[in-house]
């Protein structure tokens, strides 16, 4: 079901209509900027991030286009329940039936039916709903794009032109001011006080530790010329280079090798242990050896050998 909005109106069939339809307008804003004390059109500023735009003064109208803060608008009218009705922005666009436009040099188009409606797009979906204004034989539009919607028998071909003379989209008045607020700088308080002190007992702190850093991590520095190759400077500061590692140094690495003496070889051994027997005093040699009666006596020999 279409909503026809505020501003539907029955044009004149001549191809004069057009401007005296501007004309008309121009008179009627005319006089109610002087009723209200208003001066119109006026340029204001969105004083909030992504605001919707409409495309009826109400909630209820489905959204078009969605406003940055700080974006100029051009305010026409004021409508009841704090709604105004401004110029389309850029990128705001309308939807026309193909069947009513025969297409001409460039991107402009002739409208060849009579009271042709142009609808009001959306940039979220493709709904098109709201009528707004009526075309004459015999206008042009700008065409921006040809699509089809549907398919099979019930596909019909929709230009989507730029928005006709005598549209406008909504904004609540709320998110508009007549200047751009400037951000202004924060009032000195006991509170505000508090947190710079903070801050500036940080910062030599924060150098130092930066300082510090640096310089470990100069320390880690390759010392061959192939390895260097692999650090950069950013910023006159040493870091790796991105595509590869650095190269990691570990305590048990610096260390020196120990020496490792060689194995004694076989008969090396035996010399040795041939040597050990013979300077054994000859009754403590296992040929001379004699199981002894006395526990004693054999623990003094032990004690012996041993000493």
């Amino acid at each position: 079901m279409s909503h026809v909005g505020p501003l539907k109106r029955t044009r004149p069939h001549s191809r004069g209509g057009f401007a005296l339809r501007l004309l008309t307008a121009a008179c009627a804003f005319c006089a109610a900027s002087a009723a209200l004390g208003q001066q119109f059109p006026y340029t204001a500023f969105v004083n909030a991030p992504d605001v919707y735009l409409r495309c009826g003064p109400g909630d209820n109208y489905y959204p078009v286009a969605k406003l940055e803060h700080g974006q100029k608008v051009e305010i026409y009218r004021h409508d009841p329940g704090g709604w105004y009705a401004i110029k389309p922005p850029e990128g705001s666009f309308s939807w026309v039936s193909a069947e009513f436009v025969e297409p001409r040099q460039g991107n402009l188009g002739m409208v060849i039916g009579e009271h042709v409606v142009a609808r009001v797009g959306s940039s979220f979906s493709d709904t098109r709903d709201v009528i707004q204004v009526r075309l004459d034989r015999g206008e042009e539009v700008e065409i921006l794009e040809a699509r089809e919607f549907n398919s099979g028998p019930a596909a019909q071909t929709w230009y989507k032109i730029s928005p006709p003379a005598g549209e406008f989209r909504w904004i609540s008045g709320r998110y508009v001011d007549r200047q751009l607020a400037e951000v202004a700088p924060r009032e000195p308080s006991a509170d505000n006080n508090l947190l710079l002190a903070r801050h500036r007992r940080r910062e030599p702190h924060d150098a130092a530790e930066h300082v510090s850093d640096r310089r470990r991590r100069h320390r880690e520095e390759p010392a061959d010329e192939e390895a260097a190759d692999d650090w950069e400077e950013i910023d006159g500061d040493v870091r790796p280079a991105a595509h590869e590692e650095p190269p990691r140094r570990t305590k048990a690495a610096s260390k020196k090798p120990r020496r490792v003496d060689p194995e004694p070889e076989e008969d090396d051994v035996e010399a040795e242990e041939a040597a050990d027997e013979d300077e054994r005093p000859a009754r403590l040699r296992p040929e001379h050896r004699r199981p002894k009666a006395n526990l004693k006596e054999e623990a003094a020999d032990l004690d012996f050998a041993l000493s």
